[in-house]
């Protein structure tokens, strides 16, 4: 009888723990993050002082999304300080930020109720900093989670100043793109900063490093160039979703410095080889866009040389070929190339449609628009070059394995993940096992 008793409340324990412990994955959630979770990996959103040829405000909107019955929320900035030191992790001169929290209860983009402020003075350098907060009644929707928008902004544009970052949650995470454009780079002008993306170079030796010329003898992708291996490779990627009930799927890209240089027979650096040249887009309307009236874009046109140009041969340390490019690529896993993107301080538009191809309207006229997550996915992008880009609609954060994350996700307890699943089957094993065992025991009892 006592050891019927030892095994069946050892069964109601196990089960019971296990319950608590599925219940509590079941409301973890991974990081969403713009644009990437990795702070090792170069790539930021910028604010970009005057003088920077910036394309974009220094303003961003963020959208968050918390679950359902979530008790708090957690987001984070990543190296929010200034760049007033000037060994600054990825910043240049000063222009900190400024981070507000607001519910958003509408889920508009509006903002509603102030929640807090923090200030970018207080934020690491090369760090997140992670702020917690309860989940607000004023922030619960019809559907009971919970919608905030986050604006970021910088407190002075200071010239020719650079403040890189990145935003994370624990929910789902978007950038609202309504009124606005955003800039990326990976600015690597410090000692440590190279020392984070190529880890395992030698600037002191002068087989690899070249004094004299303030860079490398050899080019990052290079077999056996010192370089190698580098966290940085020359690729992004912006994910978004598409209801696919429109004719014309968009994107702007600006600034994108579409163009190769090289040395030229007198030894000048930055002089077009004539390997890759901007030409003028057909489909871009005349003119400056009307979000990017009041930034420093000039109409697109043929833009030669570019400034910088982006496969600039004459630093190798910045170097990534080839000439930038990018891909929309649908949830099916179809591919449309723009082979010739944005030249200097221009935007331009690329797009596809359903409707009949024409140049002066559309790029790629395509069957089918279809409905779900499409991403943009870009190449060869040179590290120090200043790049801007804009969707219609808003962009999805990316988890820790750059897979892109649902605004609007199941919510993660309905479903038991694979762990979850283990969990429970260990759970009834036991109770059966206990339950063979009681009945074994009972047979034993009444045969004796």
């Amino acid at each position: 009888m006592l050891n019927r008793i030892k095994v069946y409340g050892l069964s109601i324990v196990i089960a019971f723990f296990s319950i608590i412990f599925i219940s509590q994955v079941s409301s973890a959630q991974p990081y969403s993050c713009i644009p990437t979770c990795d702070g090792n990996d170069g790539k930021n959103l910028v604010f970009a002082g005057t003088g920077n040829a910036s394309l974009t405000n220094n303003e961003t909107t963020f959208l968050i999304r918390s679950s359902a019955g979530s008790p708090t929320m957690e987001f984070g900035i990543f190296d929010g300080d200034d760049g007033t030191d000037p060994n600054s992790f990825w910043d240049l001169f000063t222009s900190p930020i400024t981070a507000t929290l607001f519910t958003d209860s509408n889920g508009d983009g509006v903002g509603e109720i102030e929640i807090g402020q923090w200030e970018g003075d207080d934020m690491p350098d090369n760090d997140w900093f992670a702020i917690t907060v309860p989940n607000s009644q004023n922030a619960e929707t019809e559907d009971g989670d919970f919608r905030y928008i986050l604006r970021v902004e910088a407190n002075n544009e200071a010239n020719q100043s650079l403040n890189s970052y990145k935003v994370r949650v624990d929910g789902s995470l978007a950038l609202f793109p309504e009124t606005q454009a955003f800039s990326i780079i990976v600015r690597a002008g410090t000692q440590g900063n190279f020392e984070l993306l190529y880890p395992n170079a030698n600037f002191n030796d002068p087989s690899c490093f070249d004094p004299i010329a303030n860079d490398t003898t050899c080019a990052f992708g290079d077999p056996g160039c010192c370089l190698n291996p580098s966290t940085y490779d020359g690729n992004w990627k912006f994910c978004f979703n598409f209801e696919g009930d429109e004719d014309v799927l968009n994107v702007w890209d600006g600034d994108f410095d579409f163009g190769s240089a090289s040395f030229d027979n007198q030894g000048i650096c930055q002089a077009p080889d004539g390997i890759a040249l901007d030409t003028d887009d057909p489909n871009t309307p005349p003119g400056i866009p009307s979000f990017a009236i009041g930034t420093e874009a000039v109409p697109q046109g043929v833009s030669v040389p570019t400034l910088p140009p982006d496969d600039n041969e004459c630093f190798n340390t910045v170097l990534r070929r080839p000439s930038i490019t990018y891909a929309l690529t649908s949830p099916s896993g179809q591919s449309y190339q723009n082979v010739n993107p944005s030249g200097n301080k221009e935007w331009e538009l690329f797009n596809l449609s359903t409707l009949p191809f024409d140049p002066a309207l559309y790029d790629i006229e395509v069957s089918e628009l279809e409905s779900g997550i499409w991403c943009m996915d870009i190449s060869g992008l040179d590290m120090l070059n200043l790049n801007a880009i804009r969707f219609d609609v808003p962009v999805l954060g990316l988890d820790e394995e750059d897979d892109p994350v649902p605004f609007d996700p199941p919510d993660p307890a309905s479903v038991p993940t694979l762990n979850e699943w283990g969990l429970i089957s260990l759970s009834v094993f036991v109770l059966l096992i206990s339950a063979y065992y009681l009945r074994f025991s009972k047979k034993i009892y009444v045969r004796k």
